[in-house]
């Protein structure tokens, strides 16, 4: 079946890729983290070498060049360009992580996390009751831990979220009111695109009215007239930062 991961280490104490968010499955001899996508080969550290095909412009368009054949400008923020643009601008990007994944050998997401889980059954395996029994108490510890957390900061997204779309104090205050942030929460993340389908869902239901003397539907999300999902992320994300939550 192969190598293992070192013994030594803890499968709740390894890393995490920056890029595809999964878990290592072991760290080799080198000190370097055992990557799932990389075929778990001690002699690469992720294959993170310049600039990730995650990493989007904080303003919108391309930092470097012109548009050439894009469909977008260079050096434009998202809110500043047509709704072609913005569409041109997102497949832009999904084809750009799209060859990011494939150079990690054509591993799917799925794949690596059963080798993941396949490596955690066998290193609980490899424990004794009492092993177990403290893994066991860690592991929900760390649980209530995370949903506790989240239970502060999630409120706190949310209304950063909403404010970006609603700017009548009224209004927001109603939409708020109705909302369950804890609902977002997928996987220990806040899912601003749910937020905003949601909000848009409200938006058509009730007419999609932007405030008073505004006859237009408003248009919410990244082919709208307001800013993309991952902008209103970034801006929840750093106001739940800067009043307090979370790491920065």
């Amino acid at each position: 079946m192969g190598s293992y991961p070192d013994r030594g280490v803890s499968v709740f104490d390894l890393p995490f890729h920056p890029i595809t968010g999964l878990q290592a499955i072991g760290i080799g001899k080198s000190g370097k983290p055992w990557w799932p996508v990389m075929g778990a080969s001690e002699d690469h550290d992720g294959g993170d070498g310049g600039t990730d095909g995650d990493q989007e412009p904080p303003e919108g368009g391309e930092q470097s060049g012109g548009s050439g054949d894009l469909g977008f400008p260079a050096n434009t923020p998202i809110k500043d360009m047509t709704v072609d643009q913005q569409v041109a601008y997102w497949k832009h990007h999904d084809r750009r992580k799209g060859d990011t994944l494939k150079s990690y050998g054509g591993i799917t997401p799925e794949q690596a996390k059963q080798y993941q889980q396949q490596v955690q059954e066998f290193e609980r395996g490899q424990m004794t009751p009492a092993e177990q029994a403290m893994a066991d108490a860690r592991a929900e510890a760390t649980t209530a831990a995370t949903e506790a957390a989240a239970g502060v900061w999630a409120p706190e997204v949310a209304k950063a979220v909403v404010g970006q779309f609603i700017t009548d104090q009224a209004q927001r205050d109603a939409v708020l009111a109705g909302i369950n942030p804890m609902a977002f929460m997928k996987d220990g993340k806040f899912d601003t695109d749910a937020l905003i389908g949601h909000l848009t869902g409200l938006a058509s239901a009730f007419g999609g009215g932007g405030g008073a003397g505004d006859s237009q539907p408003r248009q919410w999300g990244q082919t709208g007239d307001q800013p993309p999902a991952p902008s209103a992320a970034d801006y929840g994300l750093a106001e739940a930062q800067r009043r307090g939550y979370g790491k920065k």
